[in-house]
């Protein structure tokens, strides 16, 4: 018994591997293709076109612009006030009026001053005339009161307190940071003493009392601030110079 394929199976294969066979074939079936979409299209032209439907038109009934306001009335414009005309002169008076005049010395009546006196006349205080027995008019008497507005007010009152206050703050108001000390953050506080003459002038350099800041820049602001014031004067009746102590304090704000 042989293993060799039936004679129909054998054309099947060798119809596969022909060449000739399929170009053939695939020609066909590239006109067939063609064919049938040429019918397609042409069925497809002659249907009738479908109907577009119409759009939706829709309106908007807004309602109407209101009414622009009534313009009101100007004010009437009050009149401007009519300047009076002048009065007319007076006419002046043929006949004027005399003046009266004064009575003659003839007929005056005579005034009684007093009894005379080597000091003067004795003429009673307030009286239009004289007064017989009136105390007389005398240079030798007390002195008259002096006007005390005239004379001003009597000399203020020493206040070393309160003058020491206002030094105070003049030398707050003088001190200036030292730069570099600010940029190194440093801080401290002294005592500055300083001695004042009677014109507000310092009698000496100041000092510092005690150990100081501790920084060389602190300690010389402390003194040129208190040279910096022109202090006010100390009454001339006050012992001088005045001796005081400021506590003077650096310190960073923004610390």
């Amino acid at each position: 018994m042989s293993d060799s394929p039936p004679p129909g199976a054998v054309q099947l294969v060798d119809l596969w591997h022909d060449d000739s066979l399929w170009q053939w074939i695939w020609a066909a079936a590239i006109g067939v293709a063609v064919v049938v979409h040429a019918v397609a299209f042409f069925a497809m032209s002659g249907s009738p076109a479908k109907e577009r439907p119409q759009p939706i038109a829709m309106s908007i009934n807004m309602p109407p612009p209101p009414p622009p306001p009534e313009r009101q009335p100007d004010p009437p414009r009050k009149k401007a006030a009519e300047t009076p005309p002048p009065a007319p002169a007076a006419a002046p008076l043929d006949n004027p009026p005399p003046v009266d005049a004064p009575p003659p010395l003839s007929t005056l009546e005579p005034i009684n001053l007093g009894p005379s006196t080597g000091q003067g006349v004795a003429v009673a205080v307030g009286t239009a005339d004289g007064v017989a027995g009136a105390p007389p008019v005398s240079g030798s008497g007390p002195p008259p009161e002096t006007n005390r507005a005239q004379a001003g007010p009597p000399p203020a009152v020493w206040d070393p307190n309160g003058y020491k206050s206002n030094a105070w703050d003049m030398m707050n108001s003088a001190k200036r940071y030292p730069r570099k000390a600010e940029v190194m953050g440093i801080e401290g506080k002294c005592m500055v003493k300083v001695m004042i003459n009677h014109d507000g002038s310092l009698n000496t350099r100041p000092s510092i009392t005690g150990k100081g800041t501790g920084n060389e820049l602190l300690d010389e602001e402390c003194i040129a601030m208190a040279e910096r014031v022109k202090f006010p004067p100390i009454p001339a009746e006050v012992d001088a110079p005045v001796t005081y102590r400021f506590p003077v304090e650096f310190k960073l704000l923004n610390r």
